[in-house]
């Protein structure tokens, strides 16, 4: 009820300003979302980077896992048949 007493309140600050209010609003906000979109692009970026080498860390780790297993196998191998 109180702001009621308001509702007539006009503030006239003319065609132009109301213009360059909007404009510079707009630009502002769009520089404000791009750098946020960047910064989040950037974040993207580094996240994959760095599922990536531990993506090769593993296949490094996976190969050397095959190649022991190869080395066990044939050395049970060269003992069964010693035996």
């Amino acid at each position: 009820m109180d702001v009621g007493s308001f509702q007539h309140l006009n503030i006239d600050i003319g065609s132009f300003a109301t213009f360059a209010d909007f404009f510079f609003d707009g630009l502002i906000a769009d520089w404000v979302v791009q750098s946020r979109i960047s910064e989040s692009r950037e974040s993207a970026m580094r996240v994959l980077r760095q599922v990536e080498n531990v993506k090769q860390r593993l296949e490094r780790a996976l190969d050397e896992a095959e190649r022991e297993i190869e080395r066990i196998t044939y050395e049970r191998q060269e003992l069964i048949k010693k035996a």
